[in-house]
């Protein structure tokens, strides 16, 4: 009996062994691309921890739904491709803080698309290093929830060109999301549905601004951006349906395929 131990023992670290070196050569390790998503509630309809929309189980799909947003919906039509969605529900691109009952400002589960990078980053990685081929840049929550600033678009501009530097220096393919047409947004719908009513609604003059901003950002900088809302339906005047999430998945697929082959 004692033999047979030693023997088991021995079988299962030279299985380990084994296991160890496949790994380091990548022998086993699936060869999958993974991509990462960040952005806001159309991307991931989950809002975190510790924010106004959050529940006791600390998270809640939209309108309490079974609710799958585009970066769900992604994995589920993008062949092999393993995607990893850290974006968060009503997100702006920097850490939201908001006062107690005595007024001090306290962090909540809103962390910024800094923090959702570096997340999608922490879960991506296998034995033998990281495996993550592409991040898909959905737009946040700034300027397009509450009235915005010079100051605030140009800080949203850089929080997120710095993201995209970043991924870029580590060899990481960036796609990024275009703003919606002004009319394929219903914001009174957007406003009664989500805020009771009392929800900003961005003039179309401002939200043109943000907009046609972003895109000459990323144009100028020869980041890759689609267009995903075309001839979308929505269960808000926003949150695009089911059918429609599937609808934009693909053509962020069809995307990522055409100008970084991935998924081929």
């Amino acid at each position: 009996m004692k033999n047979k131990k030693t023997f088991s023992l021995l079988a299962v670290v030279s299985l380990g062994t084994i296991a160890t070196v496949a790994f380091a050569t990548g022998g086993y390790i699936p060869q999958n691309p993974v991509i990462i998503t960040i952005g806001g509630g159309h991307t991931n309809g989950i809002s975190p921890a510790n924010t106004p929309f959050s529940s006791p189980d600390h998270s809640a799909a939209l309108y309490g739904s079974s609710y799958e947003a585009l970066g769900d919906t992604l994995e589920q039509v993008y062949g092999e491709v393993a995607v990893v969605n850290t974006a968060q529900a009503a997100s702006m691109s920097y850490p939201v803080f908001i006062p107690d009952e005595s007024g001090a400002l306290q962090p909540t589960g809103w962390k910024g698309a800094q923090w959702q990078f570096e997340e999608g980053l922490s879960q991506s990685g296998w034995s033998d290093g990281l495996h993550v081929t592409g991040l898909y840049v959905a737009f946040f929550g700034d300027c397009g929830m509450s009235p915005c600033t010079p100051e605030a678009l140009v800080q949203y501009h850089s929080t997120m060109t710095g993201v995209v530097q970043q991924a870029q220096a580590m060899g990481i393919s960036v796609l990024v999301e275009e703003y919606p047409d002004y009319e394929d947004i219903d914001f009174n719908l957007l406003s009664e549905f989500a805020f009771g009513g009392h929800g900003y609604i961005v003039p179309e003059e401002d939200y043109n601004q943000l907009k046609n901003s972003w895109k000459n950002l990323w144009d100028n900088m020869g980041v890759p951006t689609v267009h995903v809302w075309e001839d979308f339906e929505t269960i808000d005047g926003f949150h695009p349906t089911h059918k429609s999430s599937l609808k934009g998945a693909r053509r962020v697929e069809n995307a990522f395929k055409k100008n970084y082959s991935i998924g081929l």
